[in-house]
């Protein structure tokens, strides 16, 4: 009966030690990647003052240190509002996400790129085809706003996620 104690409170305490490990991973992964605009990371204080003390110095330093294991909602809140992440960064794996936010990130890139090729394009037209051109864009924003918006992004999503597929199978 001892033996199965230990042996649960052994697995008890590794889990609690695997789940901060886990939270410690992703609040560091927060402070590294989401900087401030002159490109230096958050100091612990700045995040306390921003969050009007939901979060405290003491208790992030703990967090980012494996100490914690499960926070409360407040502090997930606080951290998710600070740090501009969707609330879903808190329930996949890290690498997950990761692989989330490089996709987003290319598919940003990719719409930059396909909008300087548009305006490209365009000004080279003479102005009755930029008209044209003009006239398509606008009947094709009204099409789409017709469409509710997550509805759209499911369309978005589905036809770049078979545009993925496609280009994996090259």
């Amino acid at each position: 009966m001892k033996d199965a104690q230990i042996i649960s409170d052994n697995i008890s305490h590794s889990n609690e030690n695997e789940r901060a490990e886990e939270l410690a991973a992703k609040v560091n992964y927060l402070f590294d990647t989401f900087k401030k605009k002159d490109g230096k990371k958050y100091q612990k204080t700045e995040v306390e003052t921003a969050t009007k003390g939901k979060v405290d110095q003491p208790w992030l330093s703990k967090i980012v240190k494996a100490r914690i294991s499960r926070p409360d909602l407040q502090t997930l809140e606080a951290l998710t509002d600070f740090f501009q992440v969707d609330v879903s960064f808190w329930f996949k794996s890290l690498d997950d996400w990761k692989e989330q936010l490089e996709k987003e990130r290319q598919l940003e890139k990719e719409a930059e790129e396909n909008a300087q090729q548009i305006a490209t394009m365009a000004h080279r037209l003479p102005p009755d085809s930029q008209k044209v051109v003009l006239d398509l864009m606008n009947s094709l924003e009204e099409r789409l706003m017709s469409v509710p918006a997550t509805e759209r992004v499911r369309n978005f999503r589905e036809r770049h996620k078979n545009d993925s597929l496609a280009n994996d199978a090259q």
